[in-house]
């Protein structure tokens, strides 16, 4: 293991657990807004449920039930 990944490493385990939650759903929120713009750039403009839908089938995988 490199000295870069052994810091880093070090660095997140001595993260406090309210900050490593606050990082994960700040992710979880860019990789969604990331994925919105795609699909808009992409599928064009649509309702806020079907967005919703289609943004949860990317990140979740395709599952026809949902689509019922």
């Amino acid at each position: 293991m490199s000295d870069v990944q052994q810091r880093y490493d070090k660095l997140i385990d001595e993260m406090p657990i309210h900050v490593k939650v606050a990082r994960a759903a700040e992710m979880f929120q860019w990789s969604r807004d990331w994925l919105m713009r795609q699909v808009l750039a992409e599928k064009g403009l649509m309702s806020e449920e079907r967005l919703r839908l289609e943004i949860a089938m990317r990140m979740y995988g395709h599952d026809p039930h949902w689509l019922h």
